[in-house]
């Protein structure tokens, strides 16, 4: 009899252990510092997509002149080309703040260089 009951003991001691092993297992947690690389940004900012666009040339007389999405992206001031007409060309420079402005869809008009005793003006959107 003391043999058994050496032997219930034993049991009963070894299913205590597991049983708070057990128990303990979802409950002990090992601190986890957050990386903030890796957290969602709550705003984020959406990458633009532009596209080529072509400018309205006041009395005009063949000339054409196109802002690229590339140079809307990039946000820079630019000296564009209008394309030859009548036999001449002008250029036409738009500050950073305006590239901007155009590539936020707003209205925005520049004055051409004179060439030919003219110039044109020019509006974006």
């Amino acid at each position: 009899m003391k043999t058994t009951s050496w032997i219930i003991a034993i049991v009963l001691i070894i299913f205590v252990i597991l049983g708070i092993y057990f128990l303990t297992q979802g409950t002990v947690k090992t601190p986890v510092t957050p990386n903030p690389s890796l957290s969602p940004n709550p705003n984020p900012t959406p990458t633009p997509t532009h596209s080529d666009l072509m400018g309205s040339i006041a009395n005009n007389h063949g000339h054409t002149v196109v802002l690229t999405a590339a140079q809307q992206d990039a946000g820079q001031a630019v000296t564009l080309q209008l394309t030859i007409g009548s036999g001449h060309t002008h250029t036409l420079s738009l500050t950073a703040a305006q590239v901007k402005e155009i590539a936020d869809g707003k209205t925005v008009s520049a004055t051409s260089s004179t060439n030919s005793g003219h110039s044109h003006v020019v509006t974006f959107n």
